[in-house]
């Protein structure tokens, strides 16, 4: 029998809700995809809950702001910030680019499957609501400082984020080239909106 460490058991239930989804989260599932005893998990966790409420502060923290708070400790100009958040969107969201553990996990499709689970568990709703405060409160001040318009600020902040969240909801899969045509046509409205104001 192998041993888990605490955060192997955090990314065994982040590969879990990509390829299951979140109805598959369970303890046995998780014995079977680590090869451990259940001993090991009530080591670790105190109860299916402390590990599911663990697993989401973690994507919080780790994954979903992470990029957040590395564009604050920069001080960038609020247009460069812009640039950096358009091209994060439009490249690779292999969450193993930051955790090496999670290689092959798309950024985004973990999302989904968060969003998919907020959907029946208030627990996991409160902690995407608060990821998506926190993301519509920094898009709304990078854009405050860009157009100079609040009304306008927060839309652009709108259309950022439906736009990002958008994208795997939709049916007709979009190439990247596509993509990128769009994000890049959202700049070129702000940098209008911009120079107007």
């Amino acid at each position: 029998m192998t041993k888990a460490t605490h955060e192997d058991w955090l990314y065994a239930g982040f590969r879990i809700l990509v390829n299951k989804g979140h109805n598959q989260l369970t303890i046995d599932h998780l014995l079977l995809l680590l090869g451990v005893t259940k001993g090991s998990f009530y080591h670790h966790f105190k109860s299916r809950h402390d590990f599911t409420e663990q697993l989401l502060s973690y994507w919080r923290e780790h994954i979903a702001t992470r990029s957040i708070r590395e564009l604050q400790q920069r001080h960038l100009s609020p247009l460069a910030c812009l640039d950096e958040v358009l091209v994060g969107m439009a490249s690779s969201r292999d969450v193993g680019t930051i955790i090496p553990q999670l290689q092959g996990i798309d950024a985004l499709m973990l999302e989904m499957a968060i969003r998919a689970w907020a959907q029946h568990c208030s627990y996991a709703a409160s902690h995407q609501h608060s990821v998506d405060q926190e993301r519509m409160a920094f898009l709304h001040n990078m854009f405050s400082q860009l157009v100079n318009d609040q009304t306008l600020a927060k839309s652009f902040s709108w259309l950022l984020m439906l736009t990002c969240v958008g994208e795997k909801h939709v049916p007709i899969e979009i190439s990247k080239q596509q993509f990128r045509q769009v994000l890049l046509l959202i700049r070129q409205l702000v940098v209008e909106q911009s120079a107007n104001g």
